[in-house]
């Protein structure tokens, strides 16, 4: 039963703590590794090969669907739990802000 039905606050209630979820940060970095993988192929790829698989679907489609995945590869690098490492931080940065003049 709830407990605002049985007439008790809210706030008395317990709440189940929020276990971290294992892998996380793997997950997460070979989901990232995949777009941007996926984006870089998808770029190269139809010029490179004469497979009609890969002519079935427009020039357009390839280079939309690849473009997507680059940037959202690239935001999930830069800003996703990646972005602790140092490379990511420098291109995030350089992205920004440019260079800048000391």
């Amino acid at each position: 039963m709830l407990a605002a039905a049985e007439g008790l606050p809210l706030s008395s209630m317990s709440v189940p703590a929020i276990v971290r979820l294992p892998l996380l940060k793997t997950c997460l970095t070979l989901i990232t590794a995949i777009y941007l993988l996926r984006g870089i192929t998808g770029l190269i790829g139809p010029f490179l090969t004469s497979d009609p698989v890969v002519h079935k679907n427009s020039l357009t489609f390839w280079i939309v669907s690849s473009i997507i995945c680059c940037i959202y590869g690239a935001f999930s690098f830069t800003h996703g739990s990646l972005a602790t490492i140092p490379l990511a931080t420098a291109a995030l940065s350089l992205t920004l802000y440019g260079t800048r003049k000391v």
